[in-house]
């Protein structure tokens, strides 16, 4: 047994459903796949994809429930990449021209490959500017004047005291 109880929790279920799946005929019947919806406590088409995993991996990790989040192995972007990213962050995209994404992923990957780094995906490129400050980002794009519009808080309330008094 390990240190971490979720894991060998969820190691057994993998190894239940193991030797489940590899009790079933290679040609599935009705009734096969009855039984082992029953005894799995899964929908059809979930016994289905967990066959078909099953059968092309072969081994018991493939049956393990995915979670949610970063996966093991998954690592944040190089410090050297993460360097020209935000350089050209500062100097690119936070500026009036308002260049699109794709446009600032362009520019990344080319200055990654020009030193030799690999540079990240554009989906990974949209992750890290999620993370950084929205308010910011459109007072350095559009102004300061539009960006406290769009992000101050607003004084004042709304409040109703009988349904359907707000119109």
């Amino acid at each position: 047994m390990s240190d971490n109880p979720v894991a060998d929790k969820d190691w057994e279920e993998a190894e239940f459903r193991a030797r489940a799946l590899a009790e079933l005929p290679e040609r599935l019947s009705p009734s096969a796949v009855e039984r082992a919806m029953h005894q799995l406590n899964v929908s059809r088409s979930t016994l289905f994809r967990l066959v078909k995993q099953f059968r092309e991996d072969g081994r018991t990790s493939a049956l393990l429930r995915n979670t949610r989040g970063p996966k093991p192995g998954m690592h944040p972007l190089d410090p050297a990449v993460e360097e020209i990213v935000f350089r050209h962050f500062t100097g690119f995209y936070a500026t009036r021209r308002k260049p699109t994404r794709t446009r600032f992923w362009r520019e990344v990957a080319a200055d990654c490959r020009a030193q030799g780094l690999t540079p990240p995906s554009i989906r990974r490129l949209d992750r890290w500017l999620e993370g950084r400050d929205q308010a910011k980002l459109m007072s350095r794009r559009e102004g300061k004047d539009k960006a406290e519009r769009r992000h101050l808080a607003t004084p004042g309330g709304l409040a109703a005291s009988h349904p359907l008094e707000i119109a």
